[in-house]
C-alpha cells in the first residue's frame, strides 16, 4: 500500500503514542521497543495487563476491536494450571534474588540489571504473536484488521525519533547527576 505525506506523517504521529504508551506500560526503553516485537511473547502482555494497556491507547487513538479475538493472542487473567503455579512456585525465589542484587549493585552505582525475573511468554507460547506494527496499523486504519507480515513506512524515521529520545534522556540524565 502506497502512502501520501500526509499519511505518513499521521502514522508517525500514531505511532509515536504507541511507542510511548508501550514504554510508560510495559517499563521498556523506547530504544529498545523494536517493531517486530511481539506484546504478548516478547513484553509479556496478558490479562488485566492488555486492558490497562489498551485503555491508556484509547485515550488518544480511538481503535474498534469488536473484530479482534482476544483468546488467540491473549491469555486470559489468573489462567493458570497446575505446571504453571509450580514452575512460579519454585521460580520466585530466583526474582528475589535478582531484585536484591540489583539494589545492592545500585548501591554501589554498577549499573548491571540482571534479569532473572519471570516473564510470561514461556505461558504463551500456543498464543499468535502480537507485533508492535500490528499495534501500529490497527491505531492508524481505527479498527483491527489481520494484517499480513506488516510493514511500516515510516520505520526509518520511527528509528531515529527513538534515538532521539534516549539522547534527550541521557542529557536531562547526566545534568541532574
Amino acid at each position: 500500500m502506497q502512502y501520501d505525506e500526509y499519511e505518513k506523517k499521521r502514522m508517525f504521529l500514531v505511532a509515536k503514542r504507541i511507542l510511548l504508551c508501550i514504554a510508560r506500560n510495559r517499563a521498556e526503553r523506547i530504544e529498545r521497543i523494536d517493531f517486530n516485537m511481539s506484546l504478548n511473547h516478547d513484553l509479556g502482555l496478558d490479562g488485566d495487563d492488555f486492558d490497562d494497556f489498551f485503555k491508556d491507547i484509547n485515550r488518544s487513538i480511538r481503535i474498534d476491536w469488536t473484530s479482534f479475538n482476544f483468546k488467540e493472542y491473549f491469555n486470559e487473567e489468573g489462567d493458570l494450571t497446575l505446571w504453571r503455579g509450580l514452575f512460579l512456585f519454585c521460580h520466585l525465589p530466583l526474582v528475589l534474588l535478582s531484585s536484591i542484587l540489583n539494589q545492592v549493585l545500585k548501591l554501589f552505582r554498577i549499573d548491571t540489571v540482571l534479569n532473572l525475573a519471570y516473564r510470561p511468554s514461556y505461558f504463551n507460547k500456543n498464543k499468535k504473536p502480537f507485533t508492535v506494527a500490528d499495534l501500529i496499523l490497527t491505531a492508524y486504519s481505527g479498527k483491527w484488521k489481520n494484517f499480513l507480515s506488516p510493514s511500516l513506512p515510516v520505520e526509518a524515521e520511527l528509528k531515529s525519533w527513538q534515538n532521539d529520545f534516549k539522547n534527550r534522556f541521557e542529557r536531562k540524565r547526566r545534568r541532574k547527576k
